[in-house]
């Protein structure tokens, strides 16, 4: 049986959101919000906003379009969600989506909530246009969250409840490097390193079908981490297909090795690309087109990088990366790397 609650909703920047109702669904001990009946009306709401302060030519952006042009919309799509998650107070959350070309799409995040016996276990759905997206996978498997988890996060975060939930999945789904480590010489976590830079553990219980996180450390419980052998990498990609990457796999285990017995020592304690944009949307003389001109001049002015998007080795998933700032070198990058592939494939031959 569905029963819908109501949530009280609180005035936000999003115009064509201030007066919707917006409503939680359940069935048994199910808890989804928003209601999935009103996420088309949402989505329609979220996108007339986005449109007012892009330029018809962005808005028309597509599969065809160059690197350059991607990565501009990469920027307005990614402010746009920051702008949103930061204002609403009643835990709607935006959130980027890539298709396999590199054009970023808006999404929205739907929060699924099931209570057990244990406590609740949280997932999160994405919808666009008329329809669910893919789910994000891990290494060819599903995720799910203790409350746990969310709680130790949101001790880290100055910030409101909805964007506290935005900031978690953007620190966790959209983290390139990603394997696994032992804490206190027993179980497995995964330890991440954001696109900051900033490195987060989550132990975790495993299954053939999923990943369930069951906390998430704080920095003295970092102190007690070991590498595995062997080394362990993991992916977040679209979907539950998943194939590993080939002989490139070899090369990344150790450079992501490397890179976090360096790194652990280190804690996330916030986002700054994302509390920047939150602390210019907080001044109720800034307005979403507003922030979108300045994004236009920044780019007229040459002051924004432009360069190859890219999913990084061919994993397909919320990972994607613009390398404005390598362009001068890449040349010199892209020989250095085919240098390693070619010795990974006499050692690793391909299947």
């Amino acid at each position: 049986m569905t029963t819908h609650h109501s949530i009280k909703t609180l005035p936000s920047h999003l115009k064509y959101l201030q007066d919707l109702h917006l409503v939680e669904e359940r069935h048994g001990n199910v808890r989804l919000y928003p209601h999935t009946e009103q996420l088309g009306e949402i989505y329609r709401a979220v996108q007339t906003e986005f449109n007012s302060g892009i330029t018809a030519r962005m808005g028309r952006i597509d599969d065809r379009a160059d690197d350059t042009s991607k990565h501009d919309l990469y920027q307005m799509v990614f402010g746009f969600c920051a702008f949103g998650n930061a204002l609403r107070e009643d835990q709607l959350i935006l959130f980027p989506f890539f298709t396999p070309t590199c054009v970023t799409k808006l999404s929205l995040v739907q929060h699924v909530e099931q209570s057990e016996s244990g406590g609740i276990r949280h997932s999160f759905r994405f919808f666009a246009g008329k329809e669910f997206l893919p789910d994000i996978y891990l290494s060819g498997k599903k995720v799910a969250f203790a409350s746990h988890v969310l709680d130790r996060f949101r001790e880290r975060m100055l910030a409101g409840e909805g964007q506290c939930l935005s900031m978690f999945l953007n620190a966790i789904f959209r983290a390139p490097w990603v394997g696994v480590m032992q804490p206190n010489n027993s179980g497995e976590a995964m330890a991440l390193m954001t696109e900051d830079g900033y490195f987060s553990v989550l132990p975790f219980e495993e299954t053939d079908s999923e990943f369930f996180f069951k906390t998430f450390l704080t920095r003295n419980e970092l102190k007690s981490l070991s590498v595995i052998e062997p080394f362990r990498r993991l992916y977040w990609h679209y979907g539950p297909q998943f194939n590993i990457p080939g002989w490139y796999e070899p090369l990344t285990a150790v450079v992501l090795k490397i890179i976090l017995e360096k790194y652990h020592g280190k804690q996330i304690n916030r986002l700054p690309e994302l509390y920047e944009v939150a602390k210019f949307f907080r001044d109720r003389k800034n307005s979403w087109p507003r922030y979108a001109r300045d994004v236009r001049k920044k780019r007229d002015l040459g002051k924004l990088s432009t360069g190859k998007c890219s999913f990084g080795l061919n994993c397909y998933g919320p990972t994607m990366m613009a390398f404005g700032e390598w362009d001068a070198l890449r040349d010199e990058i892209e020989a250095w790397w085919k240098a390693q592939v070619e010795k990974q494939q006499a050692t690793f031959p391909q299947p």
